[in-house]
């Protein structure tokens, strides 16, 4: 996953925050939200702050990049994991429907073919996962961070508001 790619998934969800928040309105926005039970959201100012660092790179995102051995990246190997995983499955049901046919029945086979078809239609969404929750952790992280008074960074600490 590139910095860049995640700045700008950042960049765009601190819009949308701050776009909702104008909208409805900030009391709402706290109910509507979990994470802000034991802290404020940042206030408009600081939104504008926060994605002025962000654009001008004066926050830097530490990327952890693994060293693959055979892969080139995570969703390559979750793309192999679900090859694998729906290999073995249509293996499983070629041996219910012929070295072990006995022991399975129609409707066994059927729930068989059910499971891999869906599964098959899932596996795209399931290979896009690694990069979707590190980006939500990166904003998770990054929007913790910018609540907790740093100066390097020039946010206010909000309790002497």
């Amino acid at each position: 996953m590139e910095n860049y790619q995640v700045i700008s998934t950042i960049l765009a969800a601190l819009r949308h925050f701050q776009n909702e928040s104008n909208e409805i309105g900030i009391e709402n926005l706290i109910a509507r939200y979990p994470h802000f039970d034991d802290v404020d959201p940042l206030t408009d100012a600081e939104l504008e702050e926060l994605c002025e660092l962000l654009n001008t790179g004066a926050i830097q995102l530490d990327l952890p990049s693994p060293k693959w051995q055979l892969f080139k990246d995570l969703n390559q190997a979750c793309a192999y994991i679900a090859f694998e995983f729906i290999s073995t499955l249509k293996d499983d049901l070629r041996r219910m429907e012929i070295e072990e046919a006995e022991h399975y029945t129609d409707y066994d086979r059927e729930m068989m073919r059910l499971r891999i078809a869906d599964l098959n239609q899932v596996m795209p969404l399931i290979q896009q996962l690694p990069e979707l929750l590190k980006a939500i952790n990166d904003v998770n992280r990054l929007i913790s961070d910018a609540t907790m008074p740093d100066v390097r960074h020039g946010l206010t600490d909000r309790s002497d508001d």
